[in-house]
């Protein structure tokens, strides 16, 4: 599995502090994505098991959550996640995918599905495609005031 970056995030999952990894080879690949040079499975850099475990670990004081933008198709995928949980973290995947699968899902604390497209606008649009929700309450999560619609 490779990553293009990684950064702490804070917009993302409303009320957490992610660490967010941009996953490379995107199948996906929306048409107005903010991030086509992860479509290319080569590109980036292999995300080692033992320079994540060693980067949660000197995170953890500052992070609640970890964020993999992307990497659904990967099988590796959820051994990450699971070391993340360990770890005491919570866990977020953002997803262009409709759908994910089972053993994913149930794996996860927060989960962003749907292209994004233009027209429609990210989750501070309320016309949005793209649905946030949080897995252990079933809640949707919405980013956008709607005492300004």
């Amino acid at each position: 599995m490779n990553y293009l970056s990684y950064q702490l995030t804070f917009r993302e999952i409303p009320d957490e502090v992610c660490l967010s990894f941009l996953i490379s080879g995107c199948p996906i690949r929306c048409r107005d994505c903010n991030s086509k040079d992860s479509w290319s499975p080569l590109a980036g850099k292999k995300l080692d098991r033992n320079f994540y475990m060693k980067l949660l670990q000197i995170k953890k004081p500052w992070i609640t959550c970890v964020l993999f933008l992307g990497g659904e198709w990967l099988e590796e995928l959820v051994d990450f996640i699971k070391i993340a949980q360990e770890t005491g973290l919570k866990t977020a995947l953002f997803t262009g995918a409709e759908t994910i699968s089972e053993e994913l899902y149930t794996q996860l604390d927060y989960l962003k599905t749907g292209p994004y497209i233009k027209h429609y606008g990210a989750l501070d649009n309320p016309r949005t495609n793209q649905k946030l929700i949080n897995l252990k309450t079933q809640q949707r999560i919405i980013h956008f005031k709607e005492e300004c619609l």
